[in-house]
């Protein structure tokens, strides 16, 4: 997508306004999609609302198209800006690497909503398959971390990290998608937390586990 381009110079005010403008417009622009969907919107009610004219609106965004575009890439590189560092982090134990993903990524994926989503793989599927890269990033580097806590004795080592992670993309690839959270009124932060929750916890009681005939 083609971008306006600024001076370089980072203190140059103009740049700067027009920076917090396009990040205005495309805050707002996630918010209305998520709500109305891609059909429900126009920019004439975006412009409206920022109180901008639309001439200033399609200086930065030509279409509707580049904007809900924009929205989608903004989210999905927003969260891997945030995500990457603590991937990266080797301060970090694999279990505090879980607990700060965890804690940094949930909330970000409330932004991405069943309409959004639905939207995105109806109307834009190149955009979708990009989607869905992202989301096989996010599982293969969790398998690293699931790799490094075997090895420091967190999972136990009867545990086939190949096939809890086969196991989680399987679940991934019929769960996360539009069609299942529409259809279950849930949304992709409720479901992963389900679904780790079951991945981390188990579904027999504590208190069971060790019990009498609980063992496999």
């Amino acid at each position: 997508m083609k971008r306006n381009k600024f001076p370089e110079n980072q203190d140059n005010p103009r740049k700067e306004r027009n920076e917090h403008l396009r990040e205005n417009i495309i805050r707002l622009a996630i918010s209305e999609f998520s709500k109305a969907g891609y059909n429900g919107i126009s920019l004439d009610v975006i412009s409206r609302r920022l109180k901008i004219s639309k001439k200033t609106l399609y200086h930065f965004f030509p279409t509707k198209r580049d904007l809900y575009i924009e929205c989608c890439l903004s989210i999905f590189f927003g969260v891997a800006d945030l995500i990457i560092p603590i991937f990266n982090n080797k301060a970090l134990s694999p279990f505090e690497k879980l607990s700060q993903l965890l804690n940094t990524l949930l909330p970000h994926l409330s932004t991405i909503s069943p309409i959004l989503l639905n939207d995105l793989q109806i109307h834009f599927p190149d955009a979708y398959r990009e989607f869905l890269s992202f989301r096989e990033f996010m599982i293969l580097r969790y398998k690293e971390i699931f790799y490094e806590a075997q090895s420091q004795g967190i999972i136990r080592q009867g545990i086939d990290i190949d096939f809890l992670i086969d196991l989680i993309i399987h679940i991934a690839n019929h769960l996360i998608v539009p069609e299942y959270i529409i259809k279950h009124n849930i949304s992709i932060r409720e479901l992963l937390e389900r679904l780790l929750d079951i991945i981390l916890n188990g579904i027999i009681e504590p208190k069971l586990v060790n019990s009498k005939g609980m063992n496999l």
